[in-house]
């Protein structure tokens, strides 16, 4: 088909495109919609919330609902910082660990996707990343637990993070095989390197996502998609000494952003 896809309206599982077509959506915006379009509780309150404010340059009730639900849901969240997309809490909790490490290299497993931030993107010989952004990472192949502990071993020196996704997403919904992400885990911690879980696709796989399947628990977690319900969101979440570094009273990290903890995002998501 030479012409885009256009898409009019969007209810429940089905799209009808903008010349009347009807089709079933199978891909719910890339795991996001996880109830499906134009759900009528989370559009009502959304338009209750519209009505109230849209973007306040302040925190609203909602946010420490929504916050406590997410905390609630991730047995490792203690605390957590919302953003505006996935690969802004990616960003955030490479700068975490950078900042409480003094390190600057990351391991990330080829293929994962982790947004568009230059140290992780994917592909990962995508154009326009500088030298210095290429130097700083290290890739190694998807559950290869030899060369996972070869490169984090041989190079702990200089590791601020180790970094993968709970499953694989865009380079097709392929699982961690044969305890793969527990032994990530358990040789980043056996070698003082911070463990980023990425569930910013895979948390919509069980409640708890992915480390509650494998019973893991991630020095940090990113999330988004699923959490936003329909909306603009990313997060950061993991252990109350290591989201505190964010605190105004200490800021050793800083984060923040105009539309961070949107009162509408907050209520999609609290609705979903």
């Amino acid at each position: 088909d030479p012409y885009p896809f256009w898409i009019e309206k969007a209810e429940g599982c089905r799209f009808t495109d903008v010349d009347g077509n009807e089709y079933i959506d199978f891909h719910n915006c890339y795991t996001t919609m996880i109830l499906g379009h134009a759900n009528p509780r989370v559009v009502a309150a959304v338009r209750e919330q519209a009505a109230k404010g849209t973007a306040l340059g302040a925190l609203i009730p909602t946010v420490v609902r929504w916050s406590e639900l997410v905390c609630n849901m991730v047995d490792s969240v203690d605390k957590v910082r919302f953003g505006n997309s996935g690969t802004e809490a990616v960003m955030m909790a490479i700068r975490l660990a950078r900042g409480l490490s003094g390190k600057d290299m990351v391991l990330k497993t080829d293929g994962c996707y982790h947004g568009s931030y230059d140290p992780v993107v994917f592909p990962s010989d995508a154009t326009g990343i500088s030298k210095g952004n290429r130097s700083e990472s290290i890739i190694v192949p998807y559950n290869d637990k030899a060369a996972a502990e070869k490169a984090i071993v041989e190079n702990k020196d200089r590791l601020a993070a180790v970094i993968v996704e709970g499953a694989m997403g865009a380079a097709g919904m392929i699982p961690p095989r044969d305890g793969y992400l527990e032994f990530l885990c358990k040789v980043a911690r056996d070698n003082g390197i911070m463990f980023i879980l990425d569930e910013v696709i895979s948390l919509r796989l069980a409640w708890g996502g992915v480390q509650s399947i494998y019973k893991i628990k991630p020095d940090l977690t990113t999330m988004a998609k699923i959490i936003g319900g329909g909306y603009p969101v990313g997060a950061i979440g993991g252990r109350e000494d290591l989201m505190q570094m964010f605190s105004p009273e200490i800021r050793k990290v800083y984060h923040a952003g105009t539309l961070n903890a949107n009162p509408i995002t907050a209520t999609a998501g609290v609705a979903t």
